[in-house]
């Protein structure tokens, strides 16, 4: 199955609808592709609002141990982390997983995982998001296939990695 631009419509459709709803906060603080998506739906004003009242049942709980305190963060279901990606179930004699974009765990192990949107992100997103809205449209990949085009861009892990250590350790003297 390839899908087409009436496809990408009607899924553009569905995150906008999911994205306009509850889980849009949580989508919105999710960061990576999912919180770029809903920065283009979701006022920021929704997100200030605070957590939602379903939190305790759907959210993400933080235990410390010390205090005695849960805190807690709304959070995405796998339903709603597929339907945000685009994720097709595809039944060829095998079952795959395909998308308009990476899950975020293809994009956990890239070098894009910087923790924070940076121009790289924004260029790939919009040299991404031009091909999906080309007719005919780019095609949905494999979670293979997301880790693969991702794969070159994790050669800046550490120097990202060394960046959070030494920002910590400044942190460490300055509020100590």
């Amino acid at each position: 199955y390839t899908p087409d631009v009436k496809d990408y419509c009607a899924y553009a459709a569905s995150y906008t609808r999911l994205l306009m709803s509850l889980c849009g906060c949580a989508a919105m603080m999710y960061g990576g592709v999912i919180g770029r998506l809903a920065r283009s739906i979701v006022p920021l004003e929704e997100v200030l609002r605070g957590l939602t009242e379903d939190v305790t049942v759907d959210g993400l709980c933080l235990w410390d141990r010390v205090s005695q305190y849960a805190y807690w963060c709304d959070d995405l279901t796998l339903q709603e982390i597929d339907l945000l990606c685009g994720v097709y179930h595809i039944s060829t004699g095998l079952f795959f997983l395909s998308s308009w974009w990476p899950r975020p765990w293809a994009t956990d192990t890239s070098g894009f995982n910087v923790r924070w949107w940076t121009p790289l992100w924004k260029t790939w997103f919009q040299r991404c998001l031009k091909g999906i809205q080309a007719d005919p449209p780019a095609t949905i990949l494999t979670h293979g296939d997301w880790k693969h085009r991702l794969k070159q861009e994790k050669k800046c892990l550490p120097y990202v990695e060394d960046a959070e250590k030494i920002a910590a350790e400044i942190l460490s003297v300055l509020v100590p």
